[in-house]
């Protein structure tokens, strides 16, 4: 089956399993809790908000949300600009609904930006290979753009991308797959990287190289070790931290009536 190294490699490494019964069901719907287990499971990454047992997946939609992944612009603007909420809720009847594949689209992107610190991308002429592009909801375009550009996503072979569609367990399994594993992605030669813009100066922030180091040089940088991904207690820490004062406005604000 076209899935089946996929599916191989990360059932090797312990990101997916079947069902209880043994069977894995490629063509069955892939829902928002499975799709971010997947997610969630891989690169070690934990939470620091408590459950309070609303679903089983609740601890990675913690884990995704903290980190970003989940978020969704508003269409509510605030004071200071749209407001940012999450794609789906927290609730049980969320989390077992298929997803979508915009949303799937959406997490996969915020997954390169937020998680990987991953450049972005621009296709050129991306409406010339979607061609249900113009139907697409326009907050999903920018998602959708970035993945599809990452080798990470592809259209049918109709070529439309049915954003409003769902994703079954075998689709779900090679989305992830090319996410977490670059020789997994498909080649896109009308992709370019859009570079973030460095600091002219001879200073260069630790964020901006961040982006373009690999991992054992940041788990160095982070923690001083190339095999470790978090320190076990406040005293394996103490060597590495620095206490930071950061200056702030001293709001003093009024209200009243006339």
């Amino acid at each position: 089956d076209w899935f089946y190294e996929d599916l191989n490699r990360m059932y090797k490494l312990g990101i997916v399993h079947g069902h209880t019964d043994g069977y894995f069901r490629p063509n069955d719907p892939i829902t928002r809790g499975q799709f971010i287990t997947l997610l969630g499971i891989y690169e070690g990454m934990f939470t620091l908000t408590p459950s309070k047992g609303i679903h089983w997946a609740e601890v990675y939609w913690n884990t995704l949300n903290e980190a970003r992944v989940l978020e969704k612009a508003s269409s509510t603007v605030g004071a200071y600009g749209q407001l940012m909420e999450p794609v789906f809720p927290l609730t049980f009847e969320s989390l077992e609904q298929p997803i979508t594949r915009k949303e799937m689209s959406l997490l996969i992107s915020n997954m390169l930006y937020n998680v990987f610190c991953k450049d972005m991308v621009k296709v050129n002429d991306i409406k010339s290979m979607i061609a249900d592009y113009n139907s697409i909801d326009a907050s999903y375009l920018d998602a959708i753009e970035q993945a599809y550009g990452q080798g990470i996503i592809a259209g049918y072979p109709d070529g439309n991308f049915k954003a409003e569609g769902i994703l079954t367990r075998a689709e779900g399994i090679s989305v992830v797959a090319r996410l977490f594993f670059a020789d997994r992605r498909v080649e896109v030669e009308d992709a370019e990287s859009i570079a973030p813009t460095p600091d002219t100066s001879n200073f260069q922030s630790f964020a901006f190289k961040y982006r373009t180091m690999s991992e054992q040089e940041r788990r160095l940088a982070l923690f001083g070790d190339v095999n470790k991904t978090y320190f076990t207690s406040s005293a394996d820490a103490a060597d590495y931290m620095t206490m930071v004062t950061v200056p702030i406005w001293s709001l003093n604000t009024t209200t009243g009536v006339k």
